[in-house]
């Protein structure tokens, strides 16, 4: 369980601009930080780390969406991740169970660019029995594009 003192820590310790393991452990940091402080206490904890509202809220969706993941998955899908918290957030959008797909499949690499994630998302997401996050809710689509037939690299 994370305290105030050890959140604040691992905020100064792994700036949102550095790797992505550190992208990784501020993002957990902040989401469980929202599950576990109460509402003045987090509060307090994100005016504290000086992050701006747009790029904390991306880092804790970042967050939330890695703690869904058995702590193997996750390690794979953060060695896999790029140095880009924004990339790492369109990744995020995908549902976690094919995410996790996708990073065992070699779909994702660190050296990707941004605008080959977009694509990703867009086709991930739009895949018939595939689903995609959105606002917290799964949503399932209807079109139908084989994710065996596409290359991300």
């Amino acid at each position: 369980m994370i305290n105030p003192k050890e959140a604040l820590k691992i905020a100064k310790n792994n700036p949102y601009k550095g790797t992505a393991k550190q992208i990784a452990k501020l993002s957990i940091s902040i989401a469980q930080s929202a599950q576990i402080f109460d509402h003045s206490v987090f509060a307090l904890y994100k005016e504290k780390i000086n992050i701006s509202p747009k790029i904390f809220s991306k880092l804790k969706v970042i967050g939330e969406t890695l703690l869904e993941v058995k702590e193997q998955e996750r390690n794979l899908l953060i060695n896999q991740f790029p140095d880009s918290y924004t990339t790492i957030h369109i990744l995020c959008s995908i549902s976690t169970k094919d995410l996790v797909k996708a990073a065992e499949k070699g779909d994702i690499t660190q050296i990707q660019q941004q605008k080959k994630h977009n694509y990703m998302y867009n086709k991930l997401g739009f895949q018939q029995g595939m689903e995609r996050k959105e606002n917290g809710v799964i949503n399932k689509n209807i079109y139908s594009i084989l994710l065996d037939q596409m290359t991300f690299q």
